[in-house]
């Protein structure tokens, strides 16, 4: 994927933005991928050279049934740990579990793994509310915690230095994390209709 770019908190977009499109066909590559799609705040700024983004929301289109995805969860149980031989008769589908571990992987690069599956149900890996209204008003208030606790707004962060920045990010991330913290890691499925979803998108590949 290059050099450190995805190391430091809160970078600009012209920073990412020649690494998403390696990251896109690095995704295709994964099986049971259809196409990659960018979402959120890389979605709507893509074209602001400046504007400085948390975390980089990408939907992998896929082939696998949302029933599949939902049942992986990263616990003490986790089909992670099966061998592959064992997961189907344990309930597990092991293309879906396969495309998983590949796909998660991608967080090291502040990716935000989303999935379509292919009865068309929008998936999130990590915990979150399945309103996206409800979460979009959690990661406001986190804005508007972390603007008032580290005195920069999130519109003022490409001028201060990067301590700053991961201070921001950091205070940030305590915030949401306090609504999800007695969460399973998983997929959660968002209730929001596709079309709306995709109408928010750019297709990278």
């Amino acid at each position: 994927m290059g050099n450190s770019w995805y190391k430091k908190s809160m970078p600009k977009i012209r920073t990412i933005k020649p690494h998403i499109k390696k990251m896109a066909i690095a995704i295709s590559k994964i099986d049971g991928v259809k196409s990659v799609l960018a979402w959120g705040s890389y979605a709507q700024n893509h074209n602001k050279p400046n504007y400085i983004i948390g975390d980089i929301d990408i939907i992998a289109v896929s082939s696998f049934f949302s029933e599949d995805f939902i049942s992986i969860v990263d616990d003490q149980n986790s089909p992670f740990k099966i061998a592959s031989s064992e997961l189907e008769d344990l309930g597990f589908d092991p293309r879906t579990v396969e495309f998983t571990k590949k796909f998660i992987q991608l967080e090291k690069y502040n990716v935000d793994p989303w999935v379509i599956s292919s009865d068309d149900k929008l998936l999130h890996w990590g915990p979150m509310p399945q309103e996206k209204e409800e979460w979009d008003e959690i990661t406001n208030e986190a804005r508007t915690y972390s603007d008032f606790s580290i005195g920069v707004s999130r519109e003022e962060l490409h001028k201060v230095s990067q301590k700053i920045k991961d201070k921001w990010k950091l205070t940030y991330d305590h915030y949401v994390n306090k609504f999800i913290s007695d969460m399973p890691r998983g997929w959660y499925q968002s209730k929001n209709h596709i079309s709306e979803i995709l109408s928010e998108t750019i297709r990278i590949i």
